[in-house]
């Protein structure tokens, strides 16, 4: 234990001479001692005068920094807040780069560190797509079920969001809807492999929608003629 708790206090000690270049430039003139490191209450100090993207994405970088000893839901829900609270026209102005920072924290976060409770909780704190961009992050499939119904042709306008939806087969429940064309184009847009558009229409097939399946492949190989058989071994699914 006595060794333990040594390897903690060098840990903590180096966290700290890591994080103060941090404090001092974006916070210049607040005071931080060894003892702030994983305070609550220090975190809460930085929080607060928080008003641009760039002072939120050095908060995450000190979670970060703070995770080789620990990291607690409180800073993860305190930063998710601040983000909530900047102001509209940074939301308006930046919202690529906020929707960016939002898929990092909780992507790279759950299930460990943030809850299904803490993660449905915050999304509550933001409209769309901010909101889904959230849900659609986490590793939770129930809260992803959930929203499929509330993601809007506006939303998926979002990169972030549209991707999210690819990535996690949102894309599957969605067939049906005004939003399937654009997302097919997605499916199907410059750079994908034959690998990547042929198991996205394996999926649909498997699905039930074979149709869009069997369309998915052909928008794909119109004009590339040199993926005309592994059309043909698609449709010989049916």
């Amino acid at each position: 234990q006595w060794y333990q708790r040594r390897v903690r206090d060098d840990t903590e000690l180096l966290v700290f001479f890591k994080t103060k270049p941090l404090v001092d430039q974006h916070w210049p003139g607040t005071d931080i001692q060894p003892a702030c490191v994983l305070s609550d209450e220090f975190f809460v100090v930085l929080c607060e005068p928080v008003k641009d993207l760039a002072r939120s994405r050095v908060l995450f970088e000190i979670v970060k920094l703070w995770g080789a000893v620990e990291i607690r839901e409180a800073w993860l829900n305190q930063l998710i807040q601040t983000i909530a609270s900047l102001p509209s026209e940074v939301a308006t102005d930046q919202t690529p780069e906020i929707s960016k920072l939002l898929l990092d924290i909780v992507q790279s976060q759950t299930p460990d560190n943030l809850s299904e409770e803490a993660v449905l909780s915050c999304s509550k704190l933001f409209a769309p797509p901010f909101s889904h961009i959230l849900i659609l992050s986490s590793s939770y499939d129930d809260l992803i079920f959930d929203v499929i119904p509330d993601i809007t042709q506006k939303d998926i306008e979002n990169e972030i969001l549209l991707g999210l939806v690819i990535d996690k087969e949102v894309y599957l429940q969605l067939v049906n809807t005004e939003l399937y064309p654009m997302i097919a184009k997605e499916l199907t847009k410059e750079g994908r492999t034959l690998e990547f558009v042929r198991d996205a229409a394996s999926k649909l097939r498997d699905a039930g929608n074979v149709v869009e399946g069997l369309s998915l492949l052909a928008q794909y190989t119109k004009s590339n003629y040199s993926t005309y058989l592994s059309y043909k071994s698609f449709m010989s699914w049916r």
